[in-house]
């Protein structure tokens, strides 16, 4: 790594600019793109080169420092799985979530390598919709059982107070009389 210039405009950033400038080359954008942003918003003109220098002196480490982060929070979730805790899939998605987020913004990562995070986020939320869907077909179900009840409630106690006939013939009227007969 090389060492900063001692006249680096980009050194002599604040903190906050720091931050974004290496949030701007971090999520991939190029350099002549973060230079126009360098330009336009912190008013500074830079070069290529001073870009590639800053990358090498802050950039770098930042994304070593993501990436262990990264790490250890996968660590966190599998010790817990392995202590037996009860981790939610919510939970689990989060860091998957994250970890996408921090592989994209990775320079010179593959698209294959995002492909399988990427996919396991669209099927969980495929998941999430279709669980969503059982709920309200579900919800929706109890209240015509419940309103078919009330209307045929007369019918339905005359069937449960017949002891002539067992348990599962009473159910199978029951069961015919608020909703017809079964189909085949």
């Amino acid at each position: 790594m090389r060492k900063p210039r001692s006249d680096s405009t980009l050194d002599a950033l604040a903190e906050d600019q720091k931050a974004a400038l290496c949030d701007w080359l971090l999520c991939g954008l190029s350099y002549a793109r973060v230079r126009t942003l360098v330009e336009k918003e912190f008013s500074i003109s830079t070069s290529v080169s001073a870009l590639s220098r800053f990358w090498e002196s802050y950039c770098a480490r930042e994304l070593l420092m993501r990436r262990s982060r990264a790490v250890t929070m996968a660590q966190k979730v599998e010790e817990a799985v392995e202590a037996g805790s009860q981790i939610t899939d919510e939970a689990i998605m989060a860091q998957v979530r994250e970890l996408s987020f921090t592989l994209a913004s990775a320079p010179g990562v593959k698209p294959a390598e995002l492909y399988h995070l990427v996919k396991l986020l669209l099927e969980q939320k495929g998941q999430t919709l279709k669980g969503e869907d059982l709920r309200l077909k579900r919800e929706k179900y109890e209240f015509s059982a419940a309103k078919a009840a009330l209307e045929h409630a007369a019918a339905l106690k005359a069937i449960a107070g017949d002891r002539s006939i067992d348990a599962q013939e009473r159910l199978r009227r029951a069961r015919e009389t608020l909703f017809g007969e079964a189909p085949e």
